[in-house]
Order: structure tokens, then sequence, then C-alpha cells
């Protein structure tokens, strides 16, 4: 099942008695998993009828607390978020959700099962099961654009891909991100691209993507701005020089299985990179000879060692590697 099945359960109210949501896409777990417990128990304060279990969980309590009966309420609905019960082969029993009282719904939300446990199989033959990892950019960019026209604010098509871009892929950076830019503009307002490059924070993913397309298309002088940008937002240029480094060392690996005859698809199978990201990754390793890419790694490399050892600080070094990679993009 997938979220095209969810949104039918929303607006049809029909709610299953036992659901499971799992995946790395914690912002939609949680968001449905608390739009169908609204239908069940509107009331959030109702803590009788709505019952949330978290961590340090054994399932002995769960059974237990789906055994007692609703009160005063139609309909008792316990929700289990992150508790590591689906985790390894051994997942427990979990035979007590075929002889639940119809009254009672299970809500579990888990970012990690094992498909391999017993009660991850059960489950799928007694639930509505439905996979929440992370959306690719072209579902973001939708669900954005329709969150933006049900407050009333304008955006075209390259302000939202643009705001997408900034967030990486964490939905939740993205929700937070865009409910700024619509206070700011306000209904029936406009979101322009200054409007956006003032007020969202950039990822740190996506400051190197920028970084990258700046020097590689032989800007330097926006590379540097980007660089001084993320100092007067005191973003240290340690964590920045470290991801860059990883991004180099990415496409580097990337240019040299290419050269081999890898195709695009066999190279992301092993590198196991957000489709998105991978796309951005080699489009920007190609604008780089091997040879450039591999000395930029052996720079990379050495002035690790070197700030480690105090004889160069990681602001230093990404200034030099960027005047490095911007004198020789192809």
């Amino acid at each position: 099942m997938g979220i095209k099945e969810l949104n039918d359960i929303l607006k049809s109210k029909q709610v299953p008695q036992v659901i499971l949501l799992y995946g790395t896409e914690d912002y939609l777990r949680n968001f449905y998993s608390t739009a169908l417990a609204d239908i069940l128990v509107p009331d959030k304060d109702d803590f009788a009828n709505r019952v949330v279990l978290g961590e340090n969980l054994s399932l002995e309590t769960v059974k237990d607390t789906c055994d007692e009966l609703p009160f005063f309420s139609e309909h008792k609905v316990v929700i289990i978020k992150d508790s590591g019960l689906l985790k390894g082969k051994a997942t427990g029993d979990w035979d007590f959700v075929k002889s639940m009282d119809p009254s009672i719904k299970l809500i579990i939300s888990e970012r990690e099962v094992d498909a391999r446990g017993k009660g991850y199989k059960l489950l799928t033959q007694h639930a509505f099961c439905c996979e929440l990892g992370e959306q690719d950019q072209v579902t973001r960019e939708k669900w954005l654009a329709k969150r933006l026209r049900s407050q009333g604010v304008l955006a075209d098509a390259d302000i939202i891909r643009r705001i997408v871009e900034l967030c990486d892929t964490d939905m939740y950076t993205l929700a937070n991100e865009s409910d700024k830019l619509i206070a700011y503009a306000g209904a029936g307002g406009q979101i322009t691209l200054e409007d956006v490059d003032a007020l969202c924070t950039a990822s740190i993913k996506s400051v190197v993507f920028d970084l990258t397309d700046a020097v590689s298309t032989g800007r330097p002088d926006r590379a540097y701005q980007v660089l001084e940008d993320m100092r007067q937002l005191r973003e240290a240029d340690q964590k920045l020089f470290i991801t860059m480094a990883g991004h180099i060392s990415k496409m580097l690996r990337y240019r040299l299985m290419l050269e081999k005859g890898t195709t695009d698809t066999e190279i992301n199978a092993v590198m196991k990179m957000h489709p998105y990201a991978f796309r951005k990754m080699s489009s920007q390793s190609k604008r780089f000879s091997t040879a450039t890419l591999r000395e930029m790694h052996k720079f990379c490399v050495d002035a690790d060692e070197k700030s480690k050892g105090g004889y160069l600080d990681a602001g230093k070094a990404m200034e030099l590697l960027i005047a490095m990679a911007g004198s020789k993009q192809k």
C-alpha cells in the first residue's frame, strides 16, 4: 500500500483496525499517524482513549493496553512510536492483533522494521502496511506547491524547486522553512527568490552543491560568497570542509566507475545516494577531469591531516580548495 491509499483512508474516515507505517521519512509517519488518530479520537487531551507508547516498550505492555476497552468513547487508539519492537528477527508474538476488540485501533509507526521478523510478517497479513521513505524531488515539489496553495501563497515552479533544493531531502525541514515563507508572504502574497535566499536556512548538503556548482562553472567569487554566508550563520568551517571533502570523494568515485563502463544505475546501486542528490553529483563530476578530481581529493586528505596536527585551519583549507577547483574546471 502507498500514500494514495493512506489519503483515501483519510477521506473516507474508515480507519483499519491495525496500521503499520514504517520508513525513514519521519515527517510523513508522524503526519499520517496523527491524522488517523484525529479521526478516531479528535480530542488530543483524551489520554484515556488516545494512548501513545514509545521507547523502552515491551510487547506485553502493548498487548495489555490493547486489551483495555474505550472509556466513554466509540474508539480507543493506541499509537506506538519508534519502539524498536519490529527490529531484528525475534520480534515477539503479535498474534493478539487478530483478536482485538473492534473498538480498539492500533497505529504502529516505526523507522526501522525487519522484513524477516515474525512480527512484521504477521502484520503484513493482518494490517494495513505502508512504507514511507524519502520522497523524490518531483513528489516534494508537488507537496510544497499544494501546501503553499492551501495557504493562498503564490510561488512559481523555479521558486518551489529552489526551496526544495535548499532543504535537501528532509520534509520536516521543508515544512518548517515553508511555514516561515508562508508567514512572511501572507495570504495572497507571492514568494520571490530573494525571500527564499533571505529566509530559508540551507542544509549543509545543499551548500556543498552550491559551492561545487559555482566553482565548476567558473564562478569562484560566488563560491566565496556562499562560504562567507555560512560563516555569518556561524556554521563551522570544519563541518563544511568535511562535507565538501566527502562530496569530492563521491565525484571521483563516480568518474572512476563511469570510465570502467559502469552505468549510472549500477553506480548508485553501490553508492546508495538519494536519486536527486545522485543526479546533481554526477552532473557536477562531469565538469571536472578525473585528474583534477584526484588532485582535489588528495588535497582534502592532506589538509585533513594538517588540520588535525594544527598546521592548517579548516577555513583556510576551504578557501584553498575553492581556489584550486575554480582554476581547474573544464
